[in-house]
């Protein structure tokens, strides 16, 4: 547990493995170029001075400098007596996933304010039924959160291919709690946080990944080449409801 994230066993190798793996990782994460991974790797392990920071990570010495002056500024380094220390990678840590929730939020607002500006242009689905095909996860989320505001119910079973993605589904519930709607999570998932309003039910006969309002079903299957989902997404009032009533009924016996 690291800040309140699980990491698997997979998730952890990167991390002892050490050498151009670990580089990459830290690039990856905290955004960095190579010399700045690798420098910052270098004051780690204790490299005193520019020729010790410049031997240790491979940064050509006329760079030093600037590249120890980038890392300062993102906050990874802060001046010393002898020349800079490195900060604890927890502390960078804690300061990068602060800008990264800050950047996120800005994001959110960015996104609802384009939304809300579209809103007033776009025209509302007026078929009674369609079949169409899912290419993606998100593809499905945009599917049901299309019907929200009509539905009282919003059901999503984990069975297989949804497991992995839970965390994905919390816009969708908070969208839907927010509209009053229920919320039914059904198999052995644990969304958590937020303060989400979420009916679980763990002991219940799952045969299939589905989300579902009184509006829509979507079923989805594992995508083992791109590590996403396909499925096929159901609008038909009178199927969905049907759906969703027979769901509700299966978990009062």
């Amino acid at each position: 547990m690291f800040f309140g994230c699980r990491l698997s066993f997979e998730d952890m190798v990167p991390l002892v493995s050490g050498g151009e793996e670990l580089i990459s990782l830290i690039q990856k994460a905290f955004r960095l170029t190579r010399y700045e991974a690798s420098l910052y790797v270098a004051l780690l392990k204790g490299a005193s001075n520019p020729k010790e920071a410049s031997s240790l990570s491979g940064v050509p010495l006329p760079r030093i400098y600037d590249v120890i002056r980038v890392l300062e500024s993102k906050g990874f380094v802060v001046s010393s007596e002898s020349w800079y220390r490195p900060l604890p990678p927890r502390a960078v840590a804690v300061a990068e996933i602060a800008r990264v929730e800050g950047e996120a939020r800005s994001r959110i607002r960015q996104i609802m304010h384009a939304a809300e500006a579209l809103e007033s242009i776009a025209g509302e689905y007026a078929g009674e039924s369609e079949v169409v095909n899912v290419e993606s996860l998100y593809s499905a989320i945009s599917l049901v959160a299309e019907t929200i505001s009509k539905s009282a119910v919003l059901i999503i079973s984990f069975f297989q291919a949804l497991t992995g993605f839970v965390d994905r589904f919390k816009p969708l519930i908070r969208e839907a709690s927010g509209l009053g709607v229920e919320v039914i999570v059904a198999g052995d998932v644990e969304v958590d946080g937020d303060n989400l309003n979420i009916k679980r039910v763990e002991n219940v006969a799952i045969a299939s990944d589905m989300i579902a309002t009184e509006l829509i079903v979507v079923y989805v299957v594992p995508d083992r080449k791109s590590g996403d989902v396909k499925g096929i997404a159901i609008r038909d009032r009178g199927y969905a409801s049907k759906v969703v009533k027979a769901f509700k009924e299966s978990l009062k016996s």
